[in-house]
């Protein structure tokens, strides 16, 4: 099978994209670190048991982070040794928090109001680039520095839309600056070749995805 051509343009956008997830996960292994060794520091002088439970925590986070990194890889299949699993949108919504609200800066502030819908490994891998690119285009064109992004979710028989929108402290605002944006292009893109619906309008950005099994879509996702 023949891999899709990517322009030079496209092809300098990903990497972009890439390195700001890059910078997160450098930013977020050195915080890591620094609780490390300040906790080596004080274990002689701490009571053991709250020595392992802050020791704990922190494996615990390397252990999210790690997993977190695997699924930016793209989905894995069950003949590997850590296959990818189906992931619904409240763990997607986790995933891209991490790498998002640092792309978007201190002036604003991502919310999620999204259902426990299950919608497969390539789903939540495609849409975090896609959402990723469009939080992007967001950053570059929105002025204000008291800012809401707000994710929300609206299920329909056979398909999940996931809505973007802003607003500032008062009211909602328009998203008409990312029509055309790059990274706007790019995630159009993306989602053509991966069959996700998009829609760009002034008053938000709507991603639409197919479930292949609606009965079952809001079964809670199993705790890992």
């Amino acid at each position: 099978m023949n891999s899709p051509t990517v322009s030079p343009r496209e092809g300098a956008l990903e990497a972009a994209l890439l390195r700001k997830v890059l910078d997160t996960v450098a930013h977020d292994l050195g915080g890591l670190a620094s609780a490390l060794a300040l906790r080596a520091d004080v274990m002689p002088h701490v009571a053991p048991e709250v020595s392992a439970t802050a020791c704990a925590a922190i494996s615990n986070e390397l252990r999210m982070l790690g997993a977190q990194l695997r699924e930016l890889s793209g989905p894995r299949g069950g003949d590997t040794l850590s296959p990818t699993r189906a992931g619904s949108l409240e763990h997607w919504f986790g995933l891209l928090t991490r790498f998002a609200q640092p792309l978007l800066g201190r002036g604003a502030a991502l919310r999620g109001q999204v259902l426990p819908v299950q919608v497969g490994s390539v789903a939540v891998h495609e849409l975090t680039y896609i959402a990723l690119a469009l939080l992007h285009a967001i950053h570059d064109c929105v002025a204000s520095n008291h800012t809401e992004v707000l994710i929300a979710s609206e299920l329909s028989p056979h398909a999940i839309d996931i809505s973007i929108s802003l607003r500032d402290t008062t009211q909602p605002l328009s998203l008409a600056c990312v029509h055309d944006s790059p990274w706007t292009q790019w995630a159009q893109q993306r989602a053509a070749s991966a069959q996700i619906g998009m829609h760009v309008g002034d008053a938000g950005i709507t991603l639409r995805v197919a479930l292949h099994n609606p009965p079952s879509a809001l079964e809670p996702a199993p705790h890992t």
